[in-house]
């Protein structure tokens, strides 16, 4: 599923190539500080879209373990259990994430070796999930006759698709 909402999201989002990146324009991230420059270049775009109430960024696996190594050292930020959950930090108000389920590479859409970045306000998209309805009842035509009927529901979608953004790294 985490791959379904993210994939969603990186295809409505809004982009940014100049700022940050594109497909066959990708921003390349090889030190720790080009990362930290990167969120909060994306941090400030959320911001100026006011998209920065209960917004989160998500960085590739990389980045994420690059950031949470030079953000503990330098803000004392994070702690080897946040890592582990993919959380890394709160700064300038958003929460930054680390994840391996973001589209990557040729089967994300993108070109080989770029990986999405995706950034928005939580409450902009809803994920409903699991809902299972179940009835039964007896006939009221049939005499002994019993009816059964289930469903289940899964489905995702902007309310404000202006309030997500997306971007293209390397590595």
């Amino acid at each position: 599923m985490d791959k379904d909402v993210l994939a969603v999201i990186f295809a409505g989002g809004t982009a940014n190539a100049t700022d940050l990146g594109a497909t066959t324009a990708p921003i390349a991230l090889t030190s720790a500080e080009e990362i930290a420059d990167y969120v909060e270049a994306f941090a400030a775009q959320l911001k100026e879209a006011n998209a920065d109430m209960d917004a989160t960024i998500t960085v590739p696996s990389f980045a994420g373990v690059k950031l949470s190594r030079y953000w503990s050292e330098s803000l004392s930020g994070a702690s080897t259990e946040e890592i582990k959950r993919g959380f890394i930090t709160n700064i300038y108000g958003i929460d930054v994430y680390s994840s391996n389920n973001a589209p990557t590479g040729v089967a994300g859409g993108l070109e080989a070796g770029e990986f999405a970045v995706i950034g928005g306000k939580r409450s902009a998209f809803t994920v409903v999930e699991g809902l299972t309805v179940v009835k039964s009842g007896d006939s009221e035509t049939r005499g002994a006759a019993q009816w059964n009927q289930f469903g289940q529901v899964y489905g995702r979608g902007f309310s404000q698709p202006a309030a997500w953004y997306v971007g293209v790294v390397t590595k």
